[in-house]
């Protein structure tokens, strides 16, 4: 960004007519900081974000309300259907 920033600084300084304004340079590499940087962020949080999200929908909290066999019974099933759901 910074080279081309130099670049175009030095292409306005040998010509003898201004092809653009000088505010050019300044404005197209704060532009490609901008740009440049919101794709380097985006590419650093959308997938830890996505992590998160696909965890917090695999992890769900139950209660089940019963000691019998009945509640041991749902426990135990409950535990091989995720098995099953993971694979």
């Amino acid at each position: 960004m910074t080279l081309s920033a130099i670049a175009l600084a030095a292409i306005m300084f040998f010509t003898p007519v201004p092809l653009f304004p000088r505010s050019v340079i300044v404005m197209v590499w704060l532009w490609q900081l901008v740009l440049l940087g919101g794709v380097a962020l985006r590419v650093a949080v959308v997938p830890r974000a996505r992590a998160r999200a696909d965890a917090a929908a695999r992890a769900c909290a139950r209660v089940v309300v019963g000691a019998d066999h009945a509640g041991v019974h749902l426990i135990q099933e409950m535990r091989r259907s995720r098995g099953r759901r993971a694979r």
